[in-house]
């Protein structure tokens, strides 16, 4: 998942915004705000690790959009 949307990034705003709103319609963002509570810390890690880089959390989506 990581690399995916690394290598979206990397190719245009709007190929990264096609995929993460691809992520979101299959529910694979809800899946990953569920594994922030895994009792195993890696699973932890990469989730939040995900969700900082390429998702903006509801704070900051309305800070950015007041």
């Amino acid at each position: 998942m990581d690399s995916l949307l690394v290598a979206a990034k990397k190719q245009s705003a709007a190929d990264f915004g096609s995929v993460t709103r691809q992520i979101e319609e299959c529910g694979i963002l809800t899946t990953l705000e569920n594994l922030q509570t895994h009792p195993d810390p890696k699973v932890y890690e990469i989730a939040v690790k995900i969700l900082e880089n390429f998702f903006a959390t509801e704070e900051e989506g309305e800070a950015a959009n007041p």
